[in-house]
């Protein structure tokens, strides 16, 4: 009977975040990183961080995989806000992510670490018994392997998450689909490198005009890449996903609107991109004895499913504390809960995350329209900072309050849960002034 191989850590799942927090484990432990895919490098995604983030995260590792990125917001929707533009103000500008080869350069780590890379290995099951001194079992398509630690970075769809119950019905759904394209004539003259159109809206893509988010309104986007290629895409925020078939057929019909066939009459597909992204309602506190979560298992996210942020941002500091907890030899739910690290600043970023997921999601065409002018009013760096995992105390201290002084009562109670309105009381209480702390208070009466 072949020995049962033994590791320090076992990741589930080889995208950027299993990658990512493994290549930085497997400079001190032993760890198997198992995937069902066929190469490393493979991705649907397509990604773009901003470069204050790398250095926030300590990532200037990654620099090499990245091209200078977005430099300018665009907005046009049929309903009021009409061909808007804002140019960056988010100190050192974003990147866009060369993402094959940043997959290749987090697994090359990990074998030069004499860790070890298995792919076209499905995950089916596993234990956990505690009393061993290796307590994980895990079961995969080539075998069963031990661990100290399992790491679930496997995606929204989570075998591991659904083994534990982890579900949360609070939670909304970015479902994307677009393509890289290619222009053979050069990109049009209304177009230009670093443009990011972030929301735009078409009459007829629903019967009602004010079908929101969450009723099936899709948003069209598109970023510029370079000289000769971008990437058309769009995207729906609901409490369910989407379907691939669903996207693609309505990606389709949104490139024949006139405004976009202007741009794209004569292009050919490089390469299909699609997903799906948790947001709005899982907290990042997840972990069980001897098993934690990172990446999209974890709702490592932010507003706009701009979730390769969130983990550049914190993937090297997870992986020194994971590190700490084995020095430490402590793999209990609660030491695994904290590992996150979360500091006041991000503890806002997090509820703001919940609340500006709902805002998104429940508005109507009207509403939306507001929310994007009311940015414009008090400074587009507000809306890249929320987007960004960049916001401070301060700032989204100044969004909450012209939020409430803006929208409606109905809509406050939406987008507001007495967790929160709670939460803010305790923590703003000597920062609010009179009118919003009325406000407030009367939110939570009705509640």
């Amino acid at each position: 009977m072949l020995e049962i191989k033994k590791y320090d850590v076992i990741v589930v799942g080889a995208g950027p975040a299993g990658l990512s927090v493994a290549s930085e484990l497997s400079k001190e432990l032993k760890v198997l990183v198992v995937d069902g895919k066929s190469s490393i490098s493979k991705t649907t995604k397509s990604w773009f961080v901003p470069k204050e983030v790398c250095d926030i995260g300590e990532a200037g590792d990654i620099l090499e995989y990245t091209y200078p990125g977005v430099k300018r917001f665009l907005a046009d929707t049929f309903t009021g806000v009409k061909d808007k533009a804002w140019e960056s103000e988010l100190e050192g500008g974003y990147l866009y992510i060369k993402e094959h080869e940043v997959l290749e350069y987090w697994g090359e780590i990990i074998t030069k670490n004499s860790s070890e890379i298995l792919l076209e290995c499905n995950y089916l099951d596993h234990q956990v018994e505690k009393e061993k001194e290796y307590p994980v079992t895990i079961h995969t398509t080539k075998g069963n392997f031990e661990s100290k630690l399992l790491v679930d970075a496997s995606g929204y769809d989570s075998l591991i998450r659904e083994k534990y119950h982890l579900k949360d019905e609070k939670l909304y759904w970015w479902s994307v689909y677009g393509a890289i394209m290619k222009h053979k004539d050069g990109i049009p003259q209304d177009m230009k490198v670093g443009d990011y159109m972030f929301w735009q809206t078409f009459k007829n893509t629903n019967p009602d005009v004010s079908t929101s988010l969450n009723e099936g309104r899709p948003v069209f986007e598109y970023e510029v890449l370079d000289e000769n290629s971008s990437f058309p895409l769009i995207l729906f925020l609901k409490d369910s996903q989407v379907s691939f078939d669903i996207m693609k057929d309505t990606f389709n019909e949104v490139m024949k609107e006139k405004k976009v066939m202007s741009k794209y009459n004569d292009c050919e597909i490089q390469e299909i991109k699609y997903g799906w992204y948790p947001s709005g309602g899982v907290s990042q506190y997840i972990a069980e004895d001897n098993v934690t979560f990172v990446g999209d298992a974890a709702c490592w996210t932010t507003p706009c499913g701009w979730g390769f942020a969130f983990i550049v941002k914190n993937y090297k500091r997870y992986a020194r504390n994971l590190i700490t907890a084995f020095e430490k030899n402590e793999f209990d739910k609660d030491t695994l809960d904290s590992l996150i690290g979360l500091k006041t600043d991000e503890k806002f970023q997090i509820l703001f995350n919940k609340v500006a997921t709902r805002i998104l999601s429940i508005g109507d065409t009207e509403l939306l329209d507001k929310i994007i002018l009311l940015f414009n009013k008090i400074g587009f760096i507000y809306c890249e900072k929320t987007f960004t995992l960049t916001i401070t105390t301060e700032d989204i201290i100044s969004i909450i309050v012209e939020l409430i002084k803006n929208l409606e009562f109905d809509i406050l109670k939406k987008i507001f849960t007495v967790e929160d309105i709670k939460w803010l009381k305790e923590e703003l209480s000597d920062k609010l002034e009179g009118t919003v702390s009325r406000i407030i208070d009367s939110i939570e009466k009705i509640m």
